[in-house]
């Protein structure tokens, strides 16, 4: 007996010890922030210095600990094949510009997505842009980002990014031949490329400071003529007395105005929100810019098009749901309503001939309208429960328009739409490498913390059975008015085939039911959005679906901050945890590049009552000692978004207060952005949910689609 006991003794204590993580050494310095009265420690000041010697050394440790990690569980599950399979895909044509339709395609299914144009929706088509052909070095990276062809049909301008990072840089190509331009123009970020005469406008910054981490500042309009030097160009408006201004443009598909939203902004108090027009019939130099609307509001304001001689706007001005309104051209602020604020919530609108196309979300389910130059609905398009629908451009002919489709189960599934005779035909088959009819989505509504109806989609194997115990991946954001509906993604179709479930709850933060909703997730109210989540979590194990230790959560960039917020406020929630680029630091998340742009959604700590609501959930901040589920946190070195020192601080801290023996590793996807992740990451990410939920081993090689 005695040696029973001492075999079982060793191998426990053999298991605990494999299980046992020795993290890397780092040290605590003795840096305090004084807030209105408050000192708060910030012991890891240090790591947002990621170019020091210090600095690099714990980051390379922390990289042979995460990879050491995973190796071993990338071997054992080897999860790469089976997510490469559910990554093939081929669809119909999503995008129209000018005269051309285009399809993003990959020759090499590692590489980057090529920009592939044809002359009629369903021909064949042939590549035009190979990001690869615009390299600088070897082992960098160049994604294609967004495009747009020129009113005479002759160029296409177009945007890439290096390495992940939102600074762009546009070039230009001629079309039939295809041909490149000199055109070469640098320091663009959160822009688009509008075309007007022989030229474009964009929107850049100055790059001052280090472009990974330095404030954004002083957002200005330029114009570019074709075949220019950028020494040359035209700047077309800037905000002088407010450098943090929020700028940004659009053109009107049909009259033929540019569209300049000027948000002037105070620790995230409007003092000045408005919609500037320029007439582009009037020729260069464009100097003479008109104010359609001044306001002083939260409210949001995007101009459509011009219809019926006015500017035709969606806001939630006075209607948290939206509605659409008729403002004048010439006379600022003059609006009256064309169509009301419905109890369903408007998510888009477009003008498409003499319709106007809008879709409508009820109990996060789509809806499609068309209506006619009154305002009288002519017809409804009903959707397929549990998918998202995106689309309706106008794309340059007077009665016909595209849209699509997604949902957990499938990628997009793509229609071209006649709004005259209301006739629809899907413009080619979607093709994935499994049968979508083995899945099914379902929806329901759970109850949160203080009673709040909250609907929730799951996605499984049909005919799953309610046994308690099934592997369940949770998945949150709960952010800046978005509407989370179901979208397709190889890891969530590759869990549910190994028969788990994908649970996605709309928390308030979001959109689902407009404007209301996100205002009780968002600055004050954003407790809410980690009640909604746990309440989810609750419902899931009440209604005998799954209990904690086959539960995983998941969440990226405002729901990486979901994620870290309630594994502290809940460590026994879950077994394990994915935090994928987090923001993380409340109290410093506006000194870094687009922060600033944040606090109309979280506040600010240079307010005495936002610091106060700020520093009771901050993630960096509300770490107790704690046995904590086993966390995967995930960043990437050229996120100039969510700055990976969010991360760095992050797992130090988490590292330094776990007392128990999950692990808790830091990822670094190296020449990777905010919102890239690579098939190796995602790999890594489902070996780590695999072996913490006790997932049976396949091999996943021989699985039959």
């Amino acid at each position: 007996m005695k040696n029973i006991t001492l075999l079982l003794f060793i191998t426990i204590n053999s298991f605990a010890q494999e299980k046992t993580v020795i993290y890397p050494e780092a040290r605590m310095d003795t840096i305090t922030d004084n807030y209105f009265g408050t000192k708060v420690a910030d012991p890891y000041r240090w790591l947002e210095n990621d170019s020091t010697p210090q600095t690099i050394k714990w980051l390379e440790e922390e990289k042979d600990l995460s990879d050491n990690y995973l190796h071993k569980l990338l071997t054992k599950y080897t999860p790469e094949f089976q997510l490469l399979l559910n990554s093939y895909m081929d669809f119909g044509t999503l995008y129209k510009s000018g005269k051309y339709y285009f399809d993003w395609r990959r020759s090499d299914h590692l590489g980057p997505s090529c920009l592939y144009i044809k002359k009629k929706i369903d021909g064949a088509g042939e590549i035009l842009i190979d990001p690869d052909d615009y390299k600088e070095v070897k082992h960098g990276r160049v994604e294609l980002e967004s495009f747009n062809v020129s009113e005479d049909n002759k160029y296409i301008a177009f945007e890439i990014a290096r390495n992940g990072g939102d600074w762009r840089e546009i070039y230009v190509k001629t079309l039939f031949p295809f041909h490149k331009c000199n055109d070469y123009l640098e320091g663009i970020k959160f822009s688009s490329i509008e075309w007007s005469g022989n030229g474009f406008f964009y929107i850049r910054y100055p790059q001052k400071g280090e472009p990974l981490k330095s404030k954004n500042l002083n957002a200005s309009v330029w114009y570019h003529k074709l075949g220019e030097d950028q020494k040359n160009d035209q700047k077309i408006f800037e905000n002088k007395e407010y450098p943090e201004a929020d700028i940004s443009i659009d053109k009107l598909p049909i009259g033929n105005y540019l569209i300049i939203y000027n948000k002037n902004e105070i620790n995230g108090e409007f003092i000045d929100k408005q919609v500037l027009a320029i007439d582009l019939k009037n020729k260069a130099p464009f100097t003479k810019i008109d104010t359609i609307l001044s306001v002083r509001t939260n409210d949001n304001f995007n101009v459509i098009d011009v219809y019926k001689e006015k500017f035709l706007i969606s806001s939630t001005l006075n209607a948290p749901n939206g509605k659409l309104l008729l403002c004048d051209r010439y006379i600022k602020n003059k609006i009256k309503v064309f169509i009301p604020e419905y109890p369903e919530i408007l998510h888009s609108a477009h003008v498409i001939g003499n319709k106007i196309q809008c879709t409508y979300l009820k109990d996060v389910e789509y809806m499609a309208i068309t209506f006619d130059t009154t305002g009288t609905a002519l017809k409804q398009i009903s959707f397929p429960a549990g998918c998202s629908v995106n689309g309706f451009d106008y794309d340059g002919n007077d009665s016909m328009t595209i849209f699509w489709h997604k949902s957990f189960l499938y990628p997009p599934i793509t229609y071209q739409y006649n709004v005259n005779d209301f006739s629809f035909e899907i413009v080619d088959k979607t093709k994935v490498a499994y049968d979508f009819n083995n899945f099914e989505i379902t929806k329901v509504f759970f109850t949160s913390k203080d009673g709040t109806k909250i609907p929730m989609f799951l996605a499984a194997k049909k005919g799953l059975k309610k046994n308690g115990a099934t592997p369940t991946l949770l998945y949150g954001y709960g952010g800046y008015g978005e509407a989370m509906t179901p979208f397709y993604d190889n890891g969530f179709i590759s869990f549910m085939q190994n028969g788990g479930i994908v649970a996605l709850p709309c928390l308030r933060g979001g959109g689902e039911y407009g404007q209301e909703w996100h205002m009780s997730g968002s600055r004050f109210n954003k407790q809410n959005v980690f009640d909604d989540f746990i309440g989810a979590a609750e419902y899931l194990f009440k209604e005998n679906y799954t209990n904690r230790d086959k539960l995983a959560l998941m969440g990226g960039s405002n729901g990486g901050l979901l994620i870290a917020a309630v594994i502290n406020q809940r460590p026994d929630l879950c077994k394990v945890a994915i935090a994928e680029k987090g923001v993380y630091d409340m109290l410093r998340f506006q000194n870094y590049t687009i922060g600033r742009a944040w606090m109309e959604e979280y506040g600010s700590s240079n307010d005495p009552a936002e610091f106060k609501n700020l520093i009771q959930y901050s993630p960096l901040h509300n770490i107790k000692e704690a046995a904590y589920p086993a966390i995967l946190i995930i960043t990437s070195d050229h996120d100039d978004r969510v700055v990976p020192l969010h991360s760095y601080k992050y797992a130090a801290a988490l590292q330094k207060m776990n007392k128990g023996n999950n692990p808790i590793l830091l990822y670094v996807q190296k020449n990777l952005g905010h919102q890239e992740e690579n098939q190796h990451t995602k790999s890594s990410i489902y070996s780590f949910i695999y072996d913490e939920l006790k997932i049976p081993v396949k091999n996943l090689h021989t699985l039959e689609y």
